[in-house]
């Protein structure tokens, strides 16, 4: 799966579940590790460190119809 794909994948589970969900989740759901999931320009969240030491993405402004970068 491409970057770029898996970005618009991770934003899409986010949006259907209300903008937060476990990092682990996450990768649970979309078959990948957590050194997968792609940092880097033009990402829409951000991992933030929760009460008991869980990690969670938590969906930032995005703009789908922003031009791809490179």
């Amino acid at each position: 799966m491409t970057n770029i794909k898996l970005q618009k994948e991770i934003i899409d589970l986010l949006k259907t579940n209300g903008g937060e969900m476990e990092s682990k989740e996450v990768c649970n759901l979309l078959g990948i590790t957590e050194l997968e999931i792609p940092w880097g320009y033009k990402i829409g969240w951000a991992k933030c460190l929760q009460i008991g030491g869980v990690f969670n993405l938590i969906l930032q402004e995005y703009d789908d119809d922003e031009p791809e970068c490179c």
